[in-house]
């Protein structure tokens, strides 16, 4: 390949399998970050989609207030040249890691396979499309209502963990724990609507990008694995290794 290698953006819906994808794509040699969370977003990428967030008084369960920036140059000019400022020098250190930084240090320009996943993507992808115009895209789709849902289910479970704990921290740490995940999506109504939201981000990305996005149905992956594997792994230039496939899509059957 000619050239730095664009990355793999992964978006989605957020309870919608954008974590297992993103877990059989590392294991068929997409790096997807050094440091990454319990959901395997990598901390950097996740902290500058938090970062673009705030500043339009947006947040991933309420992420309607990030449609003004797209009409707004001024403001898409100011949140680019701060992300193409976060990409340089030594701040990737966070994605790389030290050895990896050494030789990545200039503005992500490698020839290793590589991308993030974080739901956030699914609305702020026409800002890193402009630092990376060659991008490829992979959108992972799962049915509405499951995806309410499971959101339910997680607000549930947080819930009953914090019932028996203290809700506040001791000084000097100041932090009060999460009583939900969000009060937006505590319904399937509310999460039926937020997931809306996201998939008429994802369909409009999806039409403008053309065959540079792979659509993916979550249903599909978990019921053909291998195929699904296969066309993922071709379409983001990863090994195709029969035996390696099977022996990722086989885990994802266990899991």
């Amino acid at each position: 390949m000619n050239g730095p290698r664009p990355p793999v953006i992964i978006i989605g819906m957020h309870r919608s399998g954008t974590s297992m994808v993103t877990r059989a794509l590392e294991q068929l040699g997409l790096f997807v970050g050094w440091r990454k969370d319990d959901n395997n977003e990598a901390l950097f990428f996740f902290r500058l989609n938090e970062w673009m967030f705030r500043q339009a008084g947006a947040s991933w369960d309420r992420p309607g207030p990030f449609a003004a920036v797209f009409g707004d140059e001024t403001m898409i000019a100011m949140l680019t040249r701060a992300l193409d400022e976060a990409l340089s020098g030594g701040r990737g250190i966070e994605f790389w890691g030290a050895r990896g930084l050494l030789r990545f240090a200039r503005r992500f320009e490698t020839h290793r396979p590589w991308g993030w996943k974080d739901p956030r993507n699914t609305i702020t992808l026409p800002i890193w499309l402009r630092l990376f115009p060659s991008a490829k895209v992979v959108h992972v789709r799962r049915h509405g209502l499951d995806v309410a849902a499971s959101l339910v289910s997680r607000n549930t479970a947080i819930a009953r963990k914090r019932r028996g704990q203290r809700l506040c921290m001791p000084f000097p740490l100041l932090q009060m724990r999460r009583l939900w995940v969000s009060p937006h999506v505590n319904s399937i109504e509310g999460g039926l609507q937020l997931w809306d939201e996201y998939m008429r981000a994802a369909e409009m990305h999806a039409h403008q990008l053309g065959s540079r996005v792979i659509d993916l149905k979550y249903e599909d992956f978990l019921a053909e694995p291998e195929a699904t594997l296969g066309r993922l792994a071709e379409f983001c230039d990863l090994t195709r290794d029969d035996d390696t496939i099977s022996r990722v899509a086989a885990a994802l059957r266990v899991g």
